[in-house]
């Protein structure tokens, strides 16, 4: 599991937004009753928080908004 969250972090990191999702859905579907998905996606979240943060330290609001958006949707 930890592994598949961390290519979703890697995906949000690199911009890659829809193989970033497309793996979250993959790890809900693989892991819904695991115990630490909640946590594990808490952590997907924080990385598009970052990313969020980054956007918003650069000027560029939109972008910042698109992120902190899939920050709560996650």
């Amino acid at each position: 599991m930890q592994a598949k969250a961390a290519v979703a972090g890697m995906d949000i990191l690199l911009g890659n937004d829809e193989a970033a999702h497309a793996s979250i859905n993959r790890l809900i579907a693989d892991f819904n009753d695991h115990p630490s998905l909640p946590q594990t996606l808490f952590r997907i979240g924080e990385e598009y928080y970052r990313k969020a943060s980054q956007k918003k330290n650069e000027g560029l609001k939109a972008e910042s908004d698109y992120y902190s958006q899939n920050a709560i949707t996650v």
